[in-house]
């Protein structure tokens, strides 16, 4: 029997800086090996991104 994996794991681009001086937040979903990069349609700032856990430190601040 073939082993299956899911995984999803919420990123920030900063590579694109946007006009509010934010960065989108995206999702990337894996399936067994192949990914996915989504744009979920959020910013939030550089310094309020946690990336150990993969999220926001401020809720109120993202939009």
């Amino acid at each position: 029997m073939a082993r299956k994996s899911f995984s999803v794991l919420f990123f920030i681009k900063k590579g694109k800086l946007l006009k509010n001086r934010e960065v989108p937040v995206c999702m990337r979903i894996t399936v067994n090996g192949c990914m996915v990069d989504i744009s979920i349609k959020r910013s939030c700032p550089v310094n309020l991104w946690n990336r150990a856990k993969e999220n926001s430190k401020a809720k109120t601040v993202c939009q």
